[in-house]
């Protein structure tokens, strides 16, 4: 397994921060599959279950207890057969967040005695209600198209736009 990771973090304006991560995965079979005779060609095949190219970005920004982000996150093709004639399509997801600690607010310091910081959390998941295969390969992968890839289903469906709120305390 080759490959590399990279992260870069800017900081343009105070508060403001924009985050990017990359990585490059080159994970191949070293030799063919023999079974029963019949020789599968993966030398040279991307490993199954994990894309090759990985993208994240962010952009965030806080402000006097408030923080507001977006982010995106890409994942390139994944081979679901070993011989890699069956592929999962890439896909991107975007998210949305705001956060408010009130803790900032000099009313809520008074009244909240033992309470450290207060918390009230919303956030926008796959914004764009993208349909995407999350997980793949948990009951085994297939060899190959003639092997009944097609038919041997092991894929979990992403999940759809959620919308989550929270509000949480530390003592």
């Amino acid at each position: 397994m080759n490959g590399v990771d990279a992260a870069l973090t800017v900081m343009p304006i105070r508060n403001l921060t924009f985050t990017n991560s990359f990585s490059y995965d080159h994970a191949t079979y070293d030799q063919n599959l023999t079974e029963a005779g019949t020789v599968y060609h993966t030398k040279g095949a991307q490993i199954v279950n994990y894309p090759r190219f990985m993208y994240k970005t962010r952009l965030s920004y806080a402000w006097k207890g408030m923080t507001a982000y977006i982010d995106a996150n890409f994942n390139s093709h994944r081979n679901y057969s070993y011989v890699g004639d069956v592929k999962v399509p890439s896909y991107w997801l975007a998210n949305l967040g705001l956060q408010y600690n009130l803790s900032k607010l000099t009313y809520v310091k008074k009244h909240t005695g033992g309470v450290k910081d207060i918390t009230l959390s919303f956030s926008v998941t796959n914004l764009q209600n993208t349909h995407y295969i999350s997980t793949m390969g948990e009951n085994g992968n297939p060899v190959s198209i003639g092997q009944g890839a097609l038919a041997y289903q092991s894929f979990l469906i992403g999940a759809p736009r959620m919308f989550f709120g929270s509000v949480s305390a530390n003592f």
